[in-house]
């Protein structure tokens, strides 16, 4: 198809001239009007007109265009060429255009007029990744949770203690003394307990019964001693550690006689004599001698020290355990605020508490429990601590392997919370 603007030949599928641009459907549309026009002149011109409408229009040049008075001067009157019914249209008619920056014709076809296909250039894609904290966010949530894991560890060592060493529990655990073994123990590198006790009785009172050592290990074996102990110690535990006595439960003389009188049966079974009034004397003389009112007394312990030990009970007490265990979840809820709406990173957080206090508390307790079931010191201390410990164990081995639970459950919640975060993204 020929542009009428400016002559050139384009495509008969082209909308557009390749060379200049201009609508094409605006040639056709001026053709068919051009020719319905000289249809209904043909009605009343001569054939020779109506050749002349038929002929092929001149074409319109840039030349043309650009210098029209050329052609005004070249028409002169009485030639004979062929007039076309169509009026001719003057530059100013003719609207102008701008391409590629410039006005004016080119020559060259305008690449932005051509019907070839160009695909468009593939746009980067872009991938969308979960939000994680700031680091300053994360820095913040470390240093409150090394906060958050000393208030849980404090916490951890005061329950099992307060369960474990309570004025019930102490009483259970002084029976569960063999007084043998306890016996054989050695207070020093060169003494036993039983060599201990042997040296402080008098040594006319060993001398009248003609006592031994074995014999005297016999008569504490087979008295009621340990009921004695249990009974004097769970008063120290619950004066200490749970506040149920209220006065300085101290072993006097006085009890220890008691305890002595009460023994008579036994003592005259296993000395094969029967203990005097003389005999009682000297036992309260020795007593007297060990200073015995004193040593055990609470009381004088706090002079010594210069520290009340009445007051202890409080940092055992349930009330004290319980706002412990409310500043734990403050803080981990502080942590939770300043992480916003990190779902996986504030799980991520709760679960690295519970299971770091959790372990340093179910560790150590599994190792004493270990002990205090399968091993039986030499040293009288470390025996009667494993005694007194194997409650306090349980407790801690108990509560450090819940922990240790709630912190894996807390964990793997905030790997499923990562998991469907990772399905919405790959749908997405």
């Amino acid at each position: 198809m020929k542009c009428q603007f400016c002559g050139y030949e384009s495509d008969e599928s082209s909308r557009f001239c390749v060379k200049c641009g201009k609508s094409l459907s605006e040639a056709i549309s001026d053709t068919a009007e051009t020719t319905k026009s000289e249809s209904d002149n043909s009605k009343t011109a001569e054939p020779a007109v109506s050749d002349a409408v038929t002929a092929e229009p001149e074409a319109i040049t840039p030349e043309s265009v650009d210098n029209p008075a050329e052609d005004t001067a070249d028409s002169a009157p009485g030639d004979n060429a062929p007039e076309s019914s169509a009026p001719e249209k003057t530059a100013e008619e003719i609207p102008s255009f701008e391409l590629n920056g410039q006005s004016g014709y080119s020559s060259a076809p305008n690449p932005e007029f051509t019907d070839e296909y160009i695909p468009d250039e593939p746009q980067p894609v872009e991938v969308i990744r979960p939000s994680k904290p700031s680091g300053g966010r994360i820095f913040a949530s470390v240093l409150i949770s090394i906060l958050a894991v000393i208030v849980l560890t404090l916490f951890n060592v005061l329950l099992p203690a307060r369960l474990g060493l309570c004025r019930d529990a102490a009483a259970k655990s002084v029976k569960s003394i063999d007084t043998g073994d306890l016996l054989e123990t050695r207070i020093d590198s060169d003494k036993t307990v039983s060599d201990y006790i042997f040296e402080n009785v008098q040594p006319s009172f060993i001398e009248n019964v003609g006592a031994e050592q074995d014999d005297i290990d016999e008569f504490i074996e087979e008295s009621e001693i340990i009921d004695f102990a249990s009974g004097h110690i769970s008063n120290y535990a619950g004066y200490l550690i749970d506040g149920s006595v209220t006065k300085d439960p101290a072993i006097e003389t006085d009890d220890i006689m008691d305890f002595i009188h009460d023994s008579d049966d036994v003592f005259e079974d296993v000395f094969d004599y029967k203990l005097t009034k003389k005999d009682y004397s000297d036992f309260e003389n020795s007593l007297s001698d060990l200073n015995i009112d004193d040593k055990l007394s609470l009381d004088y312990w706090s002079d010594e020290i210069d520290f009340n030990l009445g007051t202890v009970h409080f940092a055992f007490s349930f009330i004290t355990i319980g706002i412990l265990f409310a500043l734990a979840v403050v803080i981990c809820i502080w942590i939770a605020i300043i992480l916003g709406k990190h779902a996986s990173a504030i799980f991520g957080f709760f679960g690295t508490i519970t299971v770091i206090g959790g372990c340093l508390i179910l560790i150590p307790s599994l190792i004493g429990l270990f002990m205090s079931l399968f091993v039986t010191p030499e040293e009288t201390l470390a025996y009667i601590t494993l005694k007194f410990a194997y409650p306090v164990t349980l407790f801690g081995a108990a509560t450090g392997a819940a922990e240790l639970v709630i912190g894996i459950i807390f964990l793997l919640i905030k790997k499923f919370i990562r998991k469907r975060a990772a399905k919405k993204l790959a749908a997405n």
